[in-house]
């Protein structure tokens, strides 16, 4: 490994190391959501706000598609599809449908959504924990840069910062 090669290598490891610092740091961000079950927002929380960055009075009566980006409409069209097949089955799930959906701002959120039935066993709408999946995509990006990088490096020990902890 040549001068350059190791440079970039201390570099792609310090960015690893920040990134995962952060995300010690940061707290896991999550957000509730209640949808009818024509998929219209009728309920949120301040921590869903928090996450998409959406504020309530947009989101509140709003279709829950118009809040994703286009592309990923799909796949959250999907999980909720999923969560109503539950719901009509009368099933139990052990794993909720999720999706993966972007906010309109391209803010990564993972969906996972529950079926809301109401006391006389009739499906009603959806419930929905929505996370920012933020740091750890940026977390994993960045340890993938660093994957090339140190094929050379036989073995590594550790990492320590200036004062050697």
């Amino acid at each position: 490994m040549d001068a350059r090669q190791l440079d970039a290598a201390q570099q792609a490891l310090s960015d690893v190391a920040k990134a995962a610092a952060r995300g010690a740091s940061a707290r896991v961000e999550l957000g509730a959501l209640r949808l009818t079950a024509e998929r219209v927002v009728r309920a949120g929380n301040q921590g869903c706000e928090a996450v998409s960055g959406i504020g309530a009075s947009q989101a509140i009566r709003a279709e829950v598609f118009s809040l994703v980006l286009p592309e990923d409409a799909h796949t959250l069209g999907r999980a909720l599809a999923d969560a109503e097949d539950l719901a009509r089955s009368r099933r139990s799930a052990a794993d909720l449908p999720r999706a993966r959906a972007r906010t309109r701002a391209g803010r990564p959120l993972v969906w996972t959504i529950a079926p809301e039935i109401d006391g006389s066993g009739r499906f009603v709408g959806f419930g929905a924990v929505v996370e920012d999946v933020s740091a750890t995509e940026l977390a994993a990006a960045l340890a993938e840069r660093a994957r090339p990088l140190l094929g050379g490096v036989p073995d590594l020990v550790g990492v320590a910062d200036a004062r050697g902890t």
